[in-house]
């Protein structure tokens, strides 16, 4: 087979082993990209009102218990009283010497009525401020109800928002389902052209495959060496093993280039065009080929050539 005929037909099985790997990471990307809108849309964001144990231990907190007298003090100050009465009691029947005891009682007396004197005069005060944490008891208790009904508007506001994400999802998912089976679709489409092309048997088998088409089309068009000097190059295999390393690294790269050149090429369809020289060139060769098998060969070459072309020129998603 001659060599320019040849790349032409490299030239398809590479533009469509790249189309094929387009459309299966076009397919990776929005399938992802639809995974994570559906998380999203799952997420919750609901809060929990306090429950009234809960205010009430939050406003003993900060504000405290009721505040009562020294019921201590209180006690002690009694006691001094009926101690002190006790003692000049006893002198009166003559039990203690009177003076001592009198002295002794009067003591008692006076720090029992020094107590109680200042009991009486601190329940004014203790008044004030049961008055005063009462109102902000009052206060935080309004505050964390009206904080309640705040949540449970929202709540009840979340769970529209849920209704409404839900059938968002559902109606994403069947957006999803056709889209996806919209690229399935294209891509059976292009696997069914390289098919065609593979079933020329021009390439052997083991050669088959994206990275080895990119790089024997890559090789030759960029030199002069024919089908076998490429396929007996001493470094093919490792030079196709490192390609295939590399395959998404140089195809983020290269892609877009590759796409761009091919849809020109494909909407060049006349016969003067670049397109149509191609065309001519495989007519050109399947006339004078003497031998009807090479011939035939030339002949499914062009008809494959212009099923790709008619694809590349309405395939604008692989651009996007």
């Amino acid at each position: 087979m001659e060599r320019e005929a040849f790349i032409i037909y490299l030239q398809n099985l590479r533009d469509l082993e790249v189309a094929k790997y387009k459309l299966r990471k076009i397919e990776q990307e929005e399938e992802k990209a639809v995974q994570r809108e559906d998380l999203r849309l799952q997420q919750t964001h609901y809060q929990q009102p306090y429950r009234n144990e809960q205010i009430a231990e939050i406003v003993i907190n900060e504000v405290g218990n009721n505040h009562y007298i020294d019921i201590n003090k209180t006690l002690v100050g009694l006691g001094c009283i009926l101690f002190g009465a006790l003692i000049v009691f006893c002198s009166l029947s003559d039990i203690l010497p009177f003076a001592l005891s009198v002295g002794i009682g009067a003591i008692f007396v006076l720090y029992g009525m020094k107590l109680m004197f200042e009991i009486l005069l601190s329940i004014p005060r203790i008044r004030k401020e049961n008055r005063a944490m009462a109102l902000k008891r009052k206060a935080l208790w309004a505050h964390y109800r009206n904080y309640n009904r705040q949540i449970k508007e929202y709540n009840r506001q979340e769970d529209e928002k849920q209704r409404q994400n839900s059938a968002l999802r559902q109606e994403n998912q069947l957006q999803w389902n056709e889209r996806r089976q919209y690229l399935r679709g294209e891509w059976e489409r292009v696997d069914a052209l390289c098919t065609d092309a593979y079933r020329l048997n021009i390439l052997p088998n083991q050669y088959r495959s994206l990275a080895a088409v990119y790089y024997i089309y890559d090789y030759m068009a960029s030199s002069q060496a024919s089908l076998n000097d490429t396929l007996m190059h001493e470094h093919m295999e490792d030079g196709i093993n490192k390609l295939s390393q590399r395959l998404d690294d140089i195809l983020s790269q290269n892609e877009q280039i590759i796409f761009q050149n091919r849809m020109k090429l494909a909407s060049l369809d006349d016969m003067d065009s670049v397109g149509g020289t191609n065309i001519q060139v495989l007519e050109t060769y399947r006339r004078k080929e003497p031998n009807p098998k090479l011939a035939a060969q030339y002949a499914d070459i062009a008809a494959n050539y212009v099923k790709v072309n008619a694809y590349f020129n309405i395939a604008s998603y692989l651009q996007e």
